[in-house]
């Protein structure tokens, strides 16, 4: 028996971007997302970079009383 998928939309939360095309044209460029710590203070840490997702914002996704609620993890699997 075939099963039929239908592709209804993409979305993609990386450390190069949050937006399907612009990621794309990112990686064909060859630009890495791994970048200076923006999102802690690594002072006292041995790590200064990382592929940390610094542009991130839930209210572009899910509403504000609800994203309140959820960790940024979870917001990301939204």
């Amino acid at each position: 028996m075939k099963r039929r998928v239908v592709v209804t939309g993409l979305g993609i939360v990386t450390s190069l971007s949050c937006q399907v095309d612009d990621l794309w044209e990112r990686v064909l460029a060859g630009q890495s997302g791994i970048h200076a710590l923006r999102i802690i203070d690594s002072t006292n840490f041995k790590v200064k970079f990382a592929g940390d997702i610094y542009d991130w914002d839930p209210s572009d996704y899910i509403d504000r009383k609800e994203h309140k609620r959820l960790d940024r993890f979870t917001q990301f699997a939204m």
